[in-house]
């Protein structure tokens, strides 16, 4: 998987209905594109990341 907004959109609109939480490193283009097509759903930040 590439961090192309466009590959992640299709990724999100696939299984919208089924997403109630997001888990990820914070890269502005996932968290940009998840809030976009999923603005109530979870985002939790990927610990590993955040620790580092």
């Amino acid at each position: 998987m590439n961090r192309k907004s466009s590959t992640i959109r299709k990724l999100l609109l696939c299984h919208s209905n089924r997403i109630k939480k997001v888990g990820m490193k914070m890269f502005i283009q996932f968290r940009n594109t998840v809030y976009s097509y999923l603005p109530h759903t979870d985002i939790v930040a990927d610990k590993y990341h955040v620790i580092r």
